[in-house]
């Protein structure tokens, strides 16, 4: 996965976490680039949370070239 650089602005990973079915710990490990490396279920969660197909998310992550704009739908 490309690193994220900064770290994204999230007012409660609590939330997002949820809604991804992804643990809180985990996601804070993810944002902090502890962890650097995303299960698929957990890009499909993400995916989901925000009105995303999964192979857009996916895509942004691990694709060739520059990054596409996503913009969730939620």
């Amino acid at each position: 996965m490309k690193p994220l650089g900064r770290r994204p602005t999230i007012r409660c990973t609590k939330y997002v976490a949820s809604a991804a079915n992804i643990e809180n710990t985990r996601l804070s490990r993810l944002l902090s680039s502890e962890f650097i490396h995303l299960y698929p279920n957990e890009v499909y969660g993400l995916a989901k949370s925000i009105s995303l197909e999964p192979s857009q998310l996916f895509h942004y992550f691990y694709g060739d070239g520059k990054r596409p704009v996503v913009v969730g739908g939620n």
